[in-house]
């Protein structure tokens, strides 16, 4: 190994080259430094002991897409078994099986007397529908709750909205849907999408949507 004592280096025109013979290595002020470049975009990192190296940067919590979906036709059901929003979908291929689903669901309706619930509905591949984000209650399986238990909504007589989020870690890359559903609060009892405005409650006849953001390992 060579030693250099200085006090300054300068090239008499240019660049300074430092170019070690055979497979030395470049140590400047305790850091040894790569000899061959990286690849495009790649930074420098160390190891913590004074090694440097080319690394590719990190792609985590990146958003990748943004998917939207609205509808505003009037939709009204007596169901208490989920029912399919009519038009309101999604359907998308993830760009990576380690892609995570940050999910949106805005329902805009009511009831004069009873609630209005909405429900995520996820299926792989033409696979089986599952429900997404359900509550974790002790004894119960895709139980009917609020909002703040399960991924049901409730909405309140005489309110505007039932919005619902959740995140999604479905770890596949094949085809994806993604739909929401509804329900009324007991069997029979009509619950109604986006009434008109001359509704005796005065609902909102605003659309409902669903919002889903792909997001990076």
């Amino acid at each position: 190994m060579s030693t250099i004592l200085s006090n300054a280096l300068s090239a008499l025109s240019g660049n300074l080259t430092l170019t070690p013979q055979g497979t030395g290595k470049v140590i400047i002020d305790g850091l040894t430094h790569p000899v061959a470049d990286g690849n495009a975009d790649e930074f420098i990192k160390t190891n913590g002991s004074g090694v440097l190296s080319f690394a590719a940067a990190g792609g985590g919590g990146k958003v990748l897409a943004v998917y939207y979906d609205s509808v505003g036709q009037t939709q009204t059901t007596t169901s208490y078994t989920p029912v399919d929003v009519t038009g309101l979908s999604i359907t998308l291929t993830p760009a990576s099986s380690d892609s995570k689903f940050l999910i949106y669901s805005d329902l805009k309706g009511g009831s004069a007397t009873y609630t209005l619930s909405s429900l995520i509905v996820r299926t792989i591949s033409g696979g089986s529908a599952a429900f997404i984000g359900l509550g974790d209650i002790t004894g119960k399986s895709n139980t009917f709750a609020s909002g703040a238990t399960s991924s049901y909504a409730d909405l309140n007589e005489g309110n505007d909205g039932c919005s619902q989020s959740f995140l999604d870690s479905p770890s596949t890359a094949s085809e994806i849907v993604y739909k929401v559903q509804m329900k009324t609060g007991q069997s029979g009892n009509s619950v109604q999408l986006h009434t008109n405005g001359t509704d005796v409650i005065g609902n909102s006849a605003c659309n409902s949507s669903l919002t889903i953001y792909e997001i990076g390992a």
